[in-house]
């Protein structure tokens, strides 16, 4: 493969992820409801204005952090265990 061809192929490769992030962050803060990313260790990795509203929450302070943070107590450990079952 020639280095243009290569570097067509990364430009374009690096032009769909960008593609990807602008979509799915213009589809969360375009909803009316609140919504979270969580990565597969239960860990907030995004959130939409509305989930920062309802929750309370500035972005610093959910992004980064459990999911358990938003759980009350005496769900978690039920939630725990249907998460477990979940990511199976």
């Amino acid at each position: 493969m020639s280095k243009e061809t290569k570097a067509k192929k990364e430009r374009h490769s690096s032009n769909l992820e960008d593609w990807k992030d602008d979509f799915l962050s213009g589809f969360l803060n375009a909803a009316n409801e609140a919504m979270l990313l969580v990565g597969l260790d239960g860990t907030i990795v995004g959130a939409n204005p509305s989930a920062y509203a309802l929750f309370g929450y500035a972005e610093s302070e959910l992004i980064g952090k459990s999911l358990l943070l938003l759980i009350p107590e005496r769900f978690r450990a039920p939630h725990q265990h249907h998460e477990s079952n979940f990511f199976r």
